[in-house]
């Protein structure tokens, strides 16, 4: 079967200016995720990984260079179709989980569809079955802020899943995690990725997170120092829910 390369990044520059002087976050970055991967973006601090995740996520644009995304030339893209990219092909997943903290689970998980337009009786439905898919079917009610740090990101998650992306960006997902509660988000995220065929990309600075991905790419200084497979992807606790499209879509 062929391999089809939904994100291709081929000498990508970003320079920000700040009055007089000039910060070259990333030097001529070239990369492929193909269909179905499951990998992680590594580096230090200043190494420019955030600002590729957003490149990715069509949140920044570059100085230079071009990005593919299925195929399509981001660079020609305008404002709407960007956000369309945004809200249908891509979900966001933040470390500080990005939740409206006195609102239900359920509200948060409907947000994205708001924007598509989905009509209120069909968001109810999506949004159910996808917080029952992340193991939350019996939080629908519960504030963000009545939640547990790990309840939480599941919320972020099924948040995510709502309109169905091909892609999934996951920003330090487990940084404000403990070890249990990383180790079961992980678990989601490999059930996505096997399950499902949702691409997903992680940036993390955490080796033990990175173990659970299939490819590692290292940045530092702006540049791709390596990009390797992991030999032995670490499985992520038990598979204790099932996630699967037609539940989000029938």
């Amino acid at each position: 079967m062929t391999e089809i390369s939904v994100i291709e990044i081929e000498n990508i520059t970003k320079v920000y200016r700040i009055g007089d002087i000039e910060v070259h976050a990333l030097r001529g970055v070239s990369m492929q995720v193909r269909e179905r991967e499951l990998i992680a973006i590594m580096g230090p601090s200043g190494s420019g990984k955030s600002t590729l995740m957003n490149i990715i996520g069509c949140l920044d644009k570059p100085t230079d260079g071009q990005y593919l995304l299925g195929g399509q030339d981001v660079g020609e893209m305008d404002d709407n179709e960007l956000a369309t990219i945004r809200n249908q092909k891509i979900g966001f997943v933040f470390q500080n989980f990005n939740l409206l903290a006195r609102t239900s689970a359920l509200a948060n998980v409907e947000l994205p569809m708001v924007y598509s337009r989905v009509p209120r009786k069909e968001r109810h439905r999506r949004a159910i079955a996808a917080l029952e898919s992340v193991g939350l079917g019996d939080r629908i009610h519960h504030k963000s802020n009545e939640l547990s740090g790990g309840q939480q990101q599941r919320v972020a998650i099924a948040r995510a899943l709502v309109n169905e992306p091909s892609i999934i960006l996951a920003d330090e997902p487990t940084g404000n995690l403990d070890s249990k509660s990383g180790a079961e988000i992980m678990a989601i995220f490999q059930r996505l990725n096997d399950e499902n065929g949702i691409t997903i990309v992680f940036v993390t600075h955490e080796p033990e997170i990175a173990r659970h991905t299939r490819r590692i790419i290292r940045l530092a200084d702006g540049k791709i120092i390596s990009d390797e497979p992991v030999r032995q992807p670490k499985l992520a606790g038990k598979r204790a829910y099932s996630v699967r499209a037609r539940d989000l879509t029938e």
